[in-house]
């Protein structure tokens, strides 16, 4: 059975649906979807699947949703060569984003710098970096406790009262890759842009500080603002290997549901 990545576009998101291919013809694709009802205010869905070792990518020109079954038609192939297009996973927590203006790049690396030496010398840091190498009873008892840090950290994070932050603007993240990043926001910006994103991902004892540069290379207008696809410019490579982990991570979770 071949599994299949829907993502279906919206006003202000674009969301990820997994599934089984049950049919596959050179127009026509049915897909029975296993992780979640798609909703039907969509106005574009592209599909996602390997093939004989081969990635391929279509855009569906008229879709048909039945129960937990959906019909792709009149299918156009793209290029399935972009890491930022197929490396990604859904995250809907939020970015902390602010346009760097020229001249004010060097500012922003040194900010950048800084906050990951203080993320690497992190104690969760240092704990999270041993649990491979502990027995399966410690590994959960050491996720329990750095899951326990995350929340606590986050009430923390909540009463600091810090310059930088007061300068950014908070968007609503629509996914994240190794390669780059998406966000929804009102905010106009013109490819090439280059801005700052600070984000803080904390789902189970995951820990992810991100702070970083990206480019703007992708803009959608839709009816409530614009969805704009981010490439980091620079990025810890640490940083970028831990953002890899957690996707592997999570949309192994995933595959293996829809697979049940």
């Amino acid at each position: 059975m071949i599994v299949a990545k829907l993502r279906a576009l919206y006003d202000n998101d674009i969301r990820t649906y997994y599934g089984n291919i049950l049919k596959k013809g050179e127009q026509e694709i049915v897909v029975n979807i296993k992780t979640k009802d798609i909703d039907g205010e969509y106005s574009k869905i592209w599909i996602t699947f390997s093939n004989n070792n081969q990635t391929n990518v279509f855009e569906a020109g008229s879709v048909e949703v039945g129960n937990d079954m959906i019909i792709l038609r009149d299918l156009r192939k793209l290029d399935a060569d972009s890491e930022r297009e197929f490396n990604r996973i859904d995250y809907k927590g939020i970015f902390k984003i602010k346009k760097v203006e020229k001249g004010e790049k060097r500012k922003y690396i040194t900010l950048i710098e800084n906050n990951v030496s203080e993320s690497k010398s992190s104690l969760a840091k240092k704990v999270k970096s041993i649990i491979p190498s502990e027995p399966l009873n410690n590994q959960l008892i050491l996720k329990f406790l750095l899951e326990m840090n995350n929340k606590i950290d986050n009430i923390l994070e909540l009463l600091k009262n810090n310059e930088i932050i007061a300068e950014l603007t908070t968007v609503n993240a629509i996914d994240i890759s190794g390669g780059g990043l998406s966000f929804f926001s009102k905010e106009i910006f013109e490819e090439e842009d280059l801005i700052y994103v600070e984000s803080d991902i904390a789902e189970s004892y995951h820990r992810i500080r991100i702070s970083v540069l990206c480019k703007i290379v992708s803009i959608i207008k839709t009816s409530k603002g614009f969805i704009y696809g981010a490439n980091y410019e620079n990025i810890d490579k640490d940083l970028r290997e831990e953002i890899i982990r957690f996707i592997f991570e999570k949309e192994r979770e995933i595959i293996k549901g829809s697979k049940s």
